[in-house]
């Protein structure tokens, strides 16, 4: 009976990266009888059409479309399927609390499951890198606003990841779900990616990637922002790109880093407070 696991995101958290080494690894993968579909094309055939469906829009598909689109896969994979797209916690924008629907979108996803996961994985971050990092890539699909006004319209005090993490358990089961901690990533690599394939992988067989979704520098921010007072707001994915090839990440053009050292010390706490306060309530859950 073919078994599988979901990596439901979140954004900004080395899902590329991930997903890179797993489609890289494919080949070796398949010897172990794991199946892993390269995220676009799984977006393409499962994501997108979910969040369809949730959303209503006219001749969307029904769950019983969805659950025969995912267990397409499941035919496919002769022992277990591991799917991944970020998108499945949610989408990217700058309404100020972030995820904010994922209790309804989690149980929707269950709904259009062919049966239960074996395994749910979610990776957090620290909460003054994501941030950053996550309005970066918010402004490629929502009319722009400066982070400033995005920085008024955070609502943080609801715990957030232990909100993010409390929905995954109210749906999937206290024992289904895992968490990854961004910090500790490249040091539990390994038991990251044996928990989503349900075996023991060995990491040396999946190729290094340099495939990376990095944020914005600064300077491409300023410039987004430029380009938006005289575009009414809404800017095109290409004058984004055009910003990121002008002014990429690098020594001459650092990160967007839009905190003072107070506000970081401050979401560094909280972010600790809300990891201890998951640990709390669901031991073993951190991978």
């Amino acid at each position: 009976m073919t078994t599988f696991s979901i990596h439901v995101g979140a954004h900004k958290t080395a899902t590329t990266y991930l997903q890179s080494r797993l489609q890289q690894g494919s080949a070796h993968l398949r010897t172990q009888n794991i199946l892993f579909e390269p995220m676009p094309k799984f977006r393409a055939r499962f994501t997108r059409h979910l969040w369809r469906a949730f959303r209503k829009v006219p001749e969307a598909p029904t769950p019983q479309d969805l659950q025969a689109a995912f267990g397409f896969y499941l035919r496919q994979a002769e022992g277990h399927f591991v799917a991944s797209d970020e998108n499945l916690v949610g989408t990217c924008n700058l309404s100020g609390r972030v995820y904010a629907d994922s209790k309804a979108r989690f149980e929707f996803l269950k709904a259009c499951l062919p049966g239960s996961p074996d395994v749910v994985v979610l990776t957090v971050r620290e909460y003054a890198g994501w941030l950053a990092s996550y309005y970066s890539e918010s402004i490629r699909w929502q009319p722009f606003v400066s982070f400033d006004t995005y920085k008024r319209r955070l609502k943080l005090d609801d715990g957030l990841w232990v909100r993010v993490v409390e929905a995954l358990v109210e749906t999937f089961g206290a024992g289904t779900v895992k968490v990854m901690r961004y910090e500790t990533l490249q040091d539990r690599l390994p038991a990251l990616l044996s928990t989503l394939c349900g075996a023991p992988i060995d990491e040396t067989k999946l190729p290094e990637s340099d495939d990376r979704r990095e944020g914005l520098s600064a300077a491409a921010i300023e410039a987004v922002g430029k380009i938006a007072d005289l575009s009414d707001a809404h800017i095109a994915s290409s004058a984004i790109d055009a910003a990121m090839k002008r002014f990429p990440r690098s020594p001459e053009f650092p990160a967007f880093a839009p905190w003072s050292a107070e506000e970081i010390h401050r979401l560094k706490a909280l972010y600790a407070d809300h990891m201890s306060d998951i640990g709390r309530r669901h031991p073993g859950i951190f991978i």
